[in-house]
């Protein structure tokens, strides 16, 4: 039981993180011209064409 309380800990550290990276991406597309830039979230990096 140990594990597994381990591991749902670890997978709820994870989305918090993710949570927080989306919420980065959502504040810096509000601050660029979305018609100008094509913004890719990708294997946790930010691209912007």
């Amino acid at each position: 039981m140990d594990d597994i309380t381990v591991h749902i800990d670890d997978v709820s550290v994870l989305v918090d993180r993710v949570h927080v990276f989306a919420y980065n991406v959502h504040i810096l597309v509000d601050h660029v011209p979305v018609h100008e830039r094509i913004v890719r979230v990708h294997s946790g990096e930010l691209h912007v064409q």
